[in-house]
């Protein structure tokens, strides 16, 4: 099954996100793809170590949308691709960002395993067990 949400201008991405798991009693999937604008977004790179983080206040293109959501805490772990004025793409793992002026997501239910992010060091990785 596929859950397809929309989040709405000015909609905080990962409090929509949180709206479309509970609209459809979502508690763990993954991301399929996510189509639309975000804005006001900080993107990251992690070099191993500590993300660099990139703020863009003005509205990007989402060119792809894909991640994972997690039962407990830490849920959501999203990267993108996007698309600015200059055409230029740029992408990683999105830290934050509002919706401008919408946004389709389709989320895909995973049930036969637990998938859980626990810490390990300074890091926050998937577990996924059966």
């Amino acid at each position: 099954m596929i859950y397809v949400g929309v989040l709405e201008k000015g909609e905080d991405l990962f409090e929509g996100l949180t709206r479309i798991c509970e609209e459809y009693g979502i508690r763990q999937g993954v991301i399929a793809t996510g189509i639309g604008m975000l804005t006001d977004f900080k993107v990251g790179y992690f070099d191993g170590r500590e993300y660099h983080v990139e703020e863009h206040n003005t509205p990007y293109e989402v060119l792809a949308m894909q991640g994972t959501i997690a039962s407990g805490e830490r849920r959501f772990h999203v990267h993108a691709a996007l698309s600015g004025p200059d055409h230029r793409a740029i992408g990683g793992h999105i830290l934050e960002a509002r919706v401008d002026p919408t946004l389709e997501v389709a989320v895909v239910p995973v049930e036969y395993v637990e998938m859980r992010r626990v810490q390990r060091g300074t890091l926050w990785v998937l577990e996924v067990s059966r």
